[in-house]
């Protein structure tokens, strides 16, 4: 067993073709071509392997979790000769006193920064430019967990805004959040609309997700940001960012407004809005996790 879940290893493994079904407490894997045909079982303890061949000649691979235990994601990797699949638990709410999300490990990614400032904003570049913004909500995010004992990663950091010769690509932002064993990953960005569009006729927040696992987070970030900026709910939608695609834990990318709209971009730059803004983070945080 491993601090938050179990892993089991399948030996012979390495380089072997494999799709996951992740649904209903259970994680499906399907392996192709493996050499020989091996059929793994293993008990752990929160999570049970199991294996059959099915009728393509292909080893079916189904991990479920045991009595109790709610499955919260997963990871498979290659190491050495083995494949090795990494089941995590769902975190719990801590009992100590003033600090429920202590031993929670939250990663928040401030998007673009260092030569990729995104979008300039109805300001032009004379106002907070997006990345300014989307550090300002994560920096504000990250105070609220942290005095309720969360241990919270930026992926950015803001003396890297300025950074004009790097850019934090988008898979070394997932590593980061794989390195410190995430139980859940934010990315916060602010909207934009093409030139040729009327900047006013835009307005509202949009939360992307890819696992199905993610879907509640996603929902619950826009209902709460909505009903506390007032800002329109655009709604959570099913998408292909890559920072959303990550197993291991539930995964959102959040547009939290239109930075092109002036009336919003006003009040996207207002401190009791970042401030409100990040206590919706936080209370869907919550949300999942009770």
């Amino acid at each position: 067993a491993v601090d938050k879940g179990d892993e089991f290893v399948i030996p012979g493994g390495a380089g072997t073709l494999w799709h996951p079904t992740f649904a209903d407490n259970e994680l499906k894997l399907v392996l192709y071509n493996i050499e020989d045909g091996t059929l793994p079982s293993a008990e752990g303890e929160r999570f049970t392997m199991t294996s059959a061949m099915n009728a393509d000649g292909q080893v079916e691979v189904t991990i479920t979790a045991n009595e109790g235990v709610t499955f919260w994601g997963y990871d498979v990797t290659y190491e050495d000769e083995d494949l090795v699949v990494y089941c995590k638990e769902k975190p719990a709410l801590s009992s100590t006193a003033g600090k429920p999300l202590e031993g929670i490990s939250i990663v928040l990614d401030p998007g673009h920064g260092g030569y990729d400032p995104g979008s300039l904003g109805v300001a032009y570049g004379y106002g907070p430019v997006e990345d300014q913004m989307n550090m300002a909500y994560a920096i504000a995010t990250e105070q609220i967990l942290e005095s309720l004992g969360a241990d919270v990663t930026l992926t950015l950091y803001p003396d890297q805004l300025d950074d004009g010769e790097e850019k934090l690509v988008l898979f070394d932002r997932m590593k980061i959040a794989k390195e410190e064993d995430a139980d859940i990953f934010i990315s916060m960005h602010h909207n934009s609309v093409d030139a040729t569009a009327d900047a006013n006729n835009v307005t509202g927040l949009e939360v992307y997700y890819f696992t199905d696992a993610s879907q509640e987070l996603a929902e619950a970030i826009a209902t709460n940001i909505s009903a506390t900026t007032g800002r329109t709910n655009r709604g959570d939608f099913q998408s292909y960012y890559v920072v959303t695609k990550m197993t291991y834990c539930p995964a959102v990318l959040t547009e939290i407004g239109y930075i092109v709209n002036p009336a919003e971009y006003e009040d996207l730059i207002d401190s009791e809005t970042i401030y409100r803004t990040a206590a919706s983070f936080v209370k869907s945080i919550f949300d999942i996790l009770n």
